[in-house]
């Protein structure tokens, strides 16, 4: 499952977790599955490292991602 999904937001929204230079955190969750799940934190690498939320308003700098289309 994508990670716009798990936390709820529509992959057309223009919101950073659906920018390609958006970097998603992650927790190691030992209650569900022994699996990583996202969590609401995550950092933008252009221009300069940043930290954002996935559901903060893109900056001037958002480009589609294309691999959750």
């Amino acid at each position: 499952m994508a990670t716009a999904e798990r936390l709820m937001i529509s992959k057309e929204k223009k919101v950073c977790v659906n920018c390609k230079y958006f970097v998603q955190h992650y927790i190691y969750d030992k209650r569900f599955n022994n699996d990583f799940s996202p969590c609401n934190d995550g950092h933008c690498v252009k221009p300069r490292l940043k930290n954002r939320k996935p559901k903060n308003k893109a900056c001037e700098h958002f480009e589609w991602n294309q691999e959750m289309t």
